[in-house]
């Protein structure tokens, strides 16, 4: 998928109803996904430690969509939508999408 829109037309983003509630319950589940990473990172286990990290980050970001009336059926949209809508700006990190 190249952008947002590819991913509305293959119904991996689609609109629904707003949901605060849903949004609340997105970011408990990434707070407990960060704990997760910590707890992993203290054990040095770290390729368990990324992939909490990596679950913390995608919940942080689903509770935006929920807000914002959007549900997410592919990992990808959800990077795609969060980053053409600018939903956070962090100072020195880069400013273009990079595909790995």
């Amino acid at each position: 998928m190249k952008n947002i829109d590819d991913c509305f037309l293959r119904g991996l983003l689609r609109k629904v109803e707003p949901s605060r509630t849903k949004s609340e319950q997105s970011l408990l589940q990434a707070r407990d996904w960060l704990y997760e990473a910590r707890k992993n990172l203290d054990a040095e286990a770290y390729r368990s430690a990324l992939s909490s990290a990596y679950l913390a980050i995608f919940h942080s970001a689903r509770a935006v969509l929920f807000r914002d009336g959007i549900r997410e059926k592919s990992h990808d949209c959800v990077g795609l939508s969060i980053f053409e809508a600018k939903a956070f700006t962090v100072v020195g990190f880069a400013k273009k999408r990079i595909d790995i």
